[in-house]
């Protein structure tokens, strides 16, 4: 068993007491974020059709589970995450545009927002066409969107790649993903770790193997049943 499950017990407390606060320094404001949004939007988004391999690890109040997965993309965001689990347990993910929509019994795992799930494989999907503003914290760059809960997103971008997405309202941070990357050129990130402080939950995506291949997927891989 891993650490990251081993721990999973004082994760819930770990998390509260870890992202209580809002951590980013904030610096002069940026002259253009509409700019680097377009910028980091292009080039977050690999040119070739991908199959993707991935462990995956969750933890909440409910005790911790774990399992494989296989995703498929298409430029530029049609993206199906399968997650398998425990015995026959498994779940499809499947985010087109701003929509997202899930099929399978998986009751373990409380997926995030679309916006991080697309940041969990390093796309930059805000679902927004402007950033509301965006200031620069300790030499990186942060596009600010407001959304409907009354909070505001905040994605950290370095050399045009998302390091961080967070969501913070009154000073707090509710929820963060941390996204690491591979020294070069690497189109994929080789993992990610989500905290929601809100639910108590914590996730971790390890990325495995990332092929390009000729043709993309049929579209109805990614056309779920709505369920509602």
């Amino acid at each position: 068993m891993s650490g990251f499950l081993r721990r999973a017990a004082p994760a819930v407390a770990l998390v509260a007491a870890g992202c209580a606060s809002a951590g980013l320094r904030s610096g002069p404001p940026l002259s253009d974020p509409a700019a680097v949004a377009r910028r980091v939007a292009a080039a977050s988004a690999p040119a070739s059709p991908t199959h993707l391999v991935f462990h995956w690890e969750y933890a909440d109040e409910r005790g911790p589970t774990r399992g494989d997965g296989v995703g498929r993309f298409n430029p530029p965001d049609s993206l199906r995450l399968d997650l398998f689990g425990p015995g026959d347990a498994s779940l499809a993910v499947a985010l087109v545009g701003d929509g997202l929509r899930t099929l399978g019994q998986l009751r373990d795992v409380r997926l995030p927002p679309p916006a991080y799930l697309y940041a969990t494989a390093g796309l930059f999907r805000p679902g927004a066409e402007r950033p509301d503003r965006g200031f620069t914290s300790d030499g990186d760059q942060v596009l600010v969107y407001d959304v409907p809960n009354g909070a505001e997103r905040r994605y950290v971008v370095r050399r045009d790649r998302l390091i961080r997405v967070e969501d913070v309202r009154g000073g707090t941070l509710l929820r963060r993903l941390e996204i690491s990357w591979p020294e070069g050129a690497a189109a994929w990130p080789e993992g990610a770790e989500y905290r929601d402080r809100e639910r108590g939950s914590r996730a971790r995506w390890s990325l495995k193997e990332a092929t390009s291949v000729d043709e993309p997927y049929p579209a109805d891989i990614f056309d779920l049943p709505d369920r509602g």
